[in-house]
């Protein structure tokens, strides 16, 4: 044992050489982040470095990177006539350029812990190494019986074995229990230096230069630990004013880098692994024969997982966020792909996940304002803003808080990607402008014709301008369309004339104008005639 205790330290002592010899031999640089491009899941960093190189091979090291990157987006950039002949990312990397007194120590012995753990996995080895030579040796020892050995010789050799064997057992024991407070204190100071933002991704690169030279490195990637949603701001004065729209954003990121006084840029687009356009394979036309329905088996287990929604963290206020001015610091770029938004200010984002609000741009549209109402399905009154040419504005989809006449009225959303010209926006609902539909019995009845059943429904629509002003209003309801020949349904001429009638769909429309205090009724009335004994959804 002390024979193997000499070469175990000669071992450790070699190692410990050569990677002294390592050390002095690489260069650690931290770089400095100086652009993030976030998309709306996703981001883009830009690093940079400045770096001394001498002639011929040199290994750098860059520090302060995510530790959640798209290895395969990674671009180096070095200067000219330096060769990058090998690269490896390293997610988690613990500076060396520790400035506090407290984490260089916890560094230090964050080092000398892992340097023991490797020392120990040595012992273990060796002690394991041991234990199979000495099964061998009694395996031997017992073939040799029948050659001669003595049952007192080998009643020694057993007893010789079982003490060695319980020897290197209780050896192997303490390693290991040792090795178990090891782990805990590599994992307690290793989230103490990741908590102070010291456990980052690095890069360990090959440099090839012709000569002794200066040289700015330039390090970009992508993560999908980053991400930003729109969201608005809808502003009404009256309804004889336009619609003021204020953009906004909300950026969030866990890359576990802060984000620290960086060009920002929030681009629409959502870069993904599978960037190719679909194609059509042939359409063979078969007969088809339904299968036999099978009863359905327990499933033993769920093979599916749903994944986690990230839920939108409270409103928090950007340390650099821009006042009213921030039109005077924003590009807007709009190309045949992605809109992008480039702000001319320094901003500074945590990589905790804490959400960050930050103003884009505030925009007027011109809106043709009606109150809508379909008592049918809901009795309020709202009021609507229909957005002219809004596909100029170029909204991404987003929820969107709405005051009127600077009074909050709540929340509606932007669907960005509709296919329409005009945008119409629900603001909210005016309770002095009351709409009451109601069965009118006298008119709606139920006969039998031989084998068929005919009934006629009639409903009175009542609507009430309690406002002091005009105001233009759109009124909806619909009957029922059979998809049946032995069903017939028939729009009745009591029906109130509607501006328009979609018979696809059984919707009309009445448009009209109501003045301060009319009051109006429309009526619609039609028959459904059907084989007596069928069950309609009446």
């Amino acid at each position: 044992m002390r024979t193997a205790g000499i070469i175990l330290t000669g071992i450790f002592m070699m190692s410990m050489m050569t990677e002294t010899q390592a050390n002095e031999r690489k260069t650690v640089l931290r770089s400095k982040l100086d652009e993030v491009t976030v998309f709306l899941r996703g981001a883009e960093l830009k690093h940079s470095a400045e770096i001394a190189l001498t002639q011929g091979e040199n290994e750098v090291w860059i520090e302060g990177l995510s530790t959640q990157i798209d290895a395969g987006s990674l671009n180096i950039r070095a200067g000219e006539g330096i060769v990058i002949s090998a690269y490896e990312f390293v997610p988690k990397h613990v500076s060396e350029q520790i400035t506090d007194p407290a984490l260089r120590k916890l560094r230090d012995s964050l080092v000398m812990y892992q340097k023991k753990g490797q020392q120990i996995d040595i012992e273990m080895s060796v002690h394991r190494q041991m234990l199979e030579l000495l099964e061998k040796g009694m395996t031997q020892k017992m073939a040799s019986q029948e050659k001669g050995m003595t049952l007192d010789e080998l009643s020694k050799s057993m007893e010789y074995f079982k003490d060695k064997h319980i020897e290197i057992e209780t050896l192997l024991i303490k390693r290991e229990e040792e090795k178990k407070r090891l782990e805990a204190d590599i994992a307690r100071i290793t989230g103490e230096l990741k908590a102070g933002g010291h456990e980052t991704g690095a890069l360990k690169l090959s440099l090839t230069a012709p000569s002794a030279m200066k040289s700015r490195l330039a390090v970009s990637y992508c993560t999908f630990a980053a991400g930003w949603s729109p969201y608005y701001h809808l502003h009404v004065e009256s309804i004889e004013h336009p619609v003021q729209i204020v953009s906004k954003a909300r950026v969030r990121q866990t890359t576990g880098v802060d984000w620290k006084r960086v060009k920002l840029t929030l681009s629409t687009g959502a870069p993904g692994k599978e960037q190719v356009a679909p194609l059509f394979n042939t359409w063979f036309l078969r007969e088809w024969s339904p299968m036999p329905m099978l009863r359905s088996q327990p499933s033993a287990r769920n093979t599916y997982a749903e994944k986690a929604n990230m839920e939108m963290a409270a409103e928090e206020p950007s340390a650099a966020k821009a006042e009213a001015t921030v039109d005077d610091y924003l590009t807007v770029d709009e190309n045949a792909l992605v809109t992008t938004y480039a702000i001319d200010l320094p901003y500074t984002i945590p990589g905790n996940g804490k959400e960050q609000n930050i103003d884009l741009r505030v925009q007027q549209a011109n809106a043709t304002y009606r109150f809508y109402a379909a008592p049918k399905l809901d009795t309020r009154t709202y009021l609507t803003a229909e957005l002219t040419e809004s596909e100029k504005l170029d909204l991404p989809s987003g929820k969107a808080m709405i005051s009127y006449d600077d009074m909050y009225l709540g929340e509606t959303y932007i669907d960005g990607s509709g296919t329409l010209q005009n945008m119409t926006l629900t603001l909210g609902t005016d309770q002095r402008i009351s709409v009451k539909r109601e069965k009118m019995q006298d008119f709606s009845s139920t006969r039998l014709f031989g084998s068929d059943v005919k009934q006629v429904f009639t409903f009175k629509i009542t609507v009430k301008n309690n406002q002091k002003k005009e105001i233009k209003l759109t009124l909806k309801d619909q009957y029922p369309i059979s998809t049946q020949k032995n069903i017939e349904v028939e729009l009745l001429k009591e029906t109130t004339p509607p501006t328009t009638n979609k018979a696809d769909t059984g919707v009309l429309t009445w448009e009209d104008t109501f003045q301060p205090g009319e009051t109006k009724s429309y009526q619609i009335s039609y028959s459904v005639k059907y084989p007596k004994g069928m069950q309609l959804n009446l």
